[in-house]
């Protein structure tokens, strides 16, 4: 007797820290999510059939440490 074939959930990894985290079966492209191991903020997206994930930090850019914008330095 053949057992029926379980569904895996879709598998991506952190481009941060390389964990591997596994999607609820409702995940939706453009959905934000959260790496458990280092706390990164993720969105998922899909890449043909597939789904991963891109870093919301490296897609808006680094910010510096101060927070501040070349908009301020500027008025010095």
């Amino acid at each position: 007797m053949v057992s029926p074939k379980k569904s895996q959930k879709p598998k991506v990894k952190c481009p941060r820290c390389g964990a591997e985290i596994e999607l609820d079966s409702k995940t939706q492209e453009a959905e934000v999510i959260e790496c458990p191991e280092c706390g990164c903020e993720l969105e998922v997206i899909k890449k043909g059939a597939k789904f991963d994930v891109e870093s919301i930090e490296e897609k808006l850019g680094e910010k510096d440490d101060l927070g501040e914008t070349d908009e301020f330095n500027d008025l010095e």
